[in-house]
């Protein structure tokens, strides 16, 4: 197998498909730790679309959906280059966690980019990642979902870069919740630093892994990076768009004690719900209840957990209104 050091050298052959890994660091035992690219250079070399999934280890929906790309895509019918990722942060992939387990500092890498080169090992991760192949994109496409303790419907994450916004409208009609990402040293607001345009794609997790629900949501993953293509001009076929979208604000619900979730009727996905209702409550192996939870506000229920055992400040659901509407 082919290492990565240069992405242009990858680049550079019109009508080509190539992999390679690309050198982070070495492991705890001294072997040599990477991660896997797949460069399709087309009939020319722009534009350069990034799509990149398992950020969190846990989230392999996109994963599947990368490899399905590596597949589909022709490098004699494209025009550009498709760089695929199926997997950013091996460690965490090859655990099932959401984080690198042998991580002793920094857990989540969505939270550490540009990253450092002289760091962790999630920080020289996300700083190699970053400089070497995020930096030569026109385009960035992360795909997330759930992961292991967690289920969401689609929704896009965009920084408030207006390039951004546009992307996410060529996302297809079915991608019509917009979503802010307000976190520090996530990719998505480090790519607006440099005016790449990016989104992140979330669905999927624990709750949908059965194989027909979970090819379910690899396929609109798929059908998300296709139709971003299209609209790139980068493969034939017409693009679909929405006719409006739905710029949510909220976040996470997290519970302040350990439990059992007792759910409420009106704690189920896609439900509506006005402030003040019922939701869940968390009650102790005695049955006694600790925390009873209503709504903050007005909205629809986003993300709902795998597992019914809440443990202190975990998320439990995610709830978000809809602040204004684009077209």
């Amino acid at each position: 197998m082919n290492t990565i050091t240069d992405l242009k050298s990858f680049m550079n052959t019109p009508r080509t498909k190539k992999s390679g890994w690309l050198p982070i660091s070495t492991r705890s035992d001294g072997t040599p730790l990477g991660l896997p690219v797949t460069v399709i250079t087309g009939t020319q070399p722009n534009p350069v679309l990034l799509v990149e999934a398992c950020c969190h280890g846990d989230e392999t929906e996109g994963a599947v959906a990368v490899v399905k790309l590596i597949k589909d895509v022709s490098p004699d019918t494209l025009k550009g280059t498709l760089v695929a990722i199926p997997v950013v942060n091996t460690r965490a992939y090859e655990t099932g966690t959401r984080g690198n387990p042998d991580e002793r500092y920094n857990y989540d890498m969505n939270r550490l980019f540009p990253g450092n080169a002289s760091g962790s090992i999630s920080e020289r991760s996300a700083h190699t990642y970053f400089n070497k192949i995020v930096r030569e994109a026109n385009c960035v496409v992360s795909l997330h979902g759930g992961g292991a303790l967690f289920y969401l419907i689609n929704r896009v994450m965009v920084s408030n870069d207006p390039k951004s916004i546009e992307l996410a409208k060529a996302m297809g009609p079915d991608w019509t919740r917009l979503h802010e990402s307000k976190h520090p040293g996530t990719l998505l607001n480090e790519c607006g630093t440099l005016g790449i345009p990016s989104v992140i794609a979330e669905l999927g997790g624990v709750n949908h892994r059965l194989p027909e629900d979970f090819m379910q949501n690899v396929e609109a993953f798929v059908k998300v990076v296709k139709n971003i293509m299209r609209h790139l001009g980068m493969i034939s076929g017409t693009p679909e768009y929405a006719k409006e979208w739905e710029v949510l604000e909220g976040s996470n619900m997290r519970c302040n004690y350990g439990g059992l979730i007792v759910f409420g009727e009106k704690c189920r996905l896609k439900q509506q719900v006005k402030k003040g209702d019922y939701l869940y409550s968390i009650v102790d192996l005695f049955g006694e209840e600790l925390e009873r939870v209503t709504a903050p506000q007005d909205g629809i229920i986003l993300g709902v957990p795998g597992s019914p055992v809440a443990y202190p400040g975990n998320n439990v659901v995610t709830l978000a209104r809809v602040a204004r509407k684009i077209s």
